[in-house]
């Protein structure tokens, strides 16, 4: 009996010391905490660089996509469409119209968008789309008139012209002004206020807000108003004396389907 109750007590004390942890151990263990958190943190400063970048390309990718609708949606004559390199308003890139050189009477609309990626560094970042803007695409040919640099030329002739007297005088009509539109095309999470105006002094703005074109029969621009997306929005000036202006055109689309989703 004695020796059973002096055993007991020892049982107790080795069991005790095996509990404990030595210093190795707890600095091991310290030591893989640290390595386990550090990498989870970097793989989660990885995965947010990543996603910051990715939503600014997805931002750049529908910012291509509305500009594009919206030069495809304007006049064929209107100055936008004109050949040559254009600036994007907010100065984030530029788009060229070019000659289509396998399609008559088309255009090839190239547009960049550029930024700076602060993610990466500031680094420039750029991305492009095309699109080929055929003539036939337009259907308001009929209240549109060419420009003049646009009209056929005449046949050569063997005979010269006749001289042109000096009494005789020559008048162009003046041309309105093409309107601006603000906001610009793009995608909304809600109501749009529309404002618009002209460089022409005393010209009359008449707009659409159905995608059809402006007459002089259609709403008087008085005020800025408000549009709920999808809506396009279009707007001509006019004033007594002067020809019409080139149809300005602006497409409002509300955040869904037809957006890259971010």
């Amino acid at each position: 009996m004695d020796s059973t109750r002096e055993t007991r007590p020892r049982v107790r004390a080795a069991a005790g010391a095996r509990a404990g942890y030595t210093l190795m151990e707890v600095l091991a263990a310290s030591f893989i905490l640290v390595v386990a958190f550090g990498t989870a943190m970097s793989v989660f400063v990885v995965s947010m660089r990543t996603a910051a970048i990715a939503r600014r390309r997805v931002q750049a990718v529908n910012d291509a996509r509305a500009l594009l609708e919206e030069l495809t949606s304007c006049s064929w004559f209107d100055n936008r469409l004109e050949y040559g390199k254009h600036k994007i308003d907010n100065n984030g890139g530029y788009w060229t119209v070019t000659p289509n050189p396998h399609v008559k009477e088309a255009k090839d609309v190239h547009v960049v968008i550029e930024w700076r990626d602060e993610v990466l560094g500031g680094k420039k970042q750029s991305l492009s789309m095309w699109m080929c803007v055929a003539r036939a695409m337009h259907t308001h040919l009929i209240t549109d008139p060419p420009f003049p640099g646009e009209l056929p030329k005449p046949p050569p002739t063997s005979t010269p012209p006749k001289p042109v007297s000096s009494t005789t005088s020559t008048s162009v009509t003046p041309r309105c002004a093409t309107p601006w539109i603000n906001p610009r095309t793009g995608y909304y999470g809600g109501d749009v206020t529309v404002t618009m105006g002209c460089g022409t002094s005393g010209a009359v703005l008449h707009y659409t807000t159905d995608g059809s074109y402006p007459t002089e029969a259609s709403p008087v621009y008085g005020g800025a108003f408000v549009v709920t997306p999808y809506c396009v929005v279009r707007a001509r000036a006019y004033k007594p004396g002067y020809n019409c202006s080139y149809v300005t055109t602006r497409v409002y689309k509300r955040f869904g389907w037809d957006r890259v989703n971010t």
